[in-house]
């Protein structure tokens, strides 16, 4: 998950043109979606590793207080990345397929946990 802050001067509209997306009426310098999507691969490459099964992350984008226009949703999606407001999220996480058991959820947690207490060792 990739997370924006809203800005202090009150714009708070997320929308999208054939340019990309617009973040308070601009384009960010970068494509903000990379980096969710690097994210989303680098963890599926580690759980897929570590259980030897095909697990896929969806990368996420949120902009927490912000406005976000159906064009932006629909530009984030054809890219790979669900464009969020997380007031949002629970509602659209609901409406979603159940595709993980407990017992999943479960292993995928104690490994990341793993890892984060590694990564924190170092």
């Amino acid at each position: 998950t990739k997370t924006r802050s809203k800005h202090t001067d009150g714009t708070d509209k997320i929308d999208a043109d054939e340019g990309g997306i617009r973040v308070a009426g601009y384009y960010p310098e970068k494509n903000i979606l990379l980096q969710p999507k690097a994210e989303a691969d680098w963890l599926s490459e580690m759980l897929s590793r570590d259980t030897g099964r095909n697990i896929i992350a969806r990368p996420i984008l949120a902009f927490p207080g912000w406005w976000i226009e159906p064009s932006a949703q629909k530009f984030a999606s054809k890219q790979g990345v669900l464009l969020v407001n997380p007031k949002a999220l629970g509602q659209f996480i609901e409406n979603e397929p159940e595709v993980l058991s407990k017992e999943d959820v479960d292993l995928y947690v104690s490994l990341l946990s793993a890892y984060e207490r590694d990564f924190v060792d170092e």
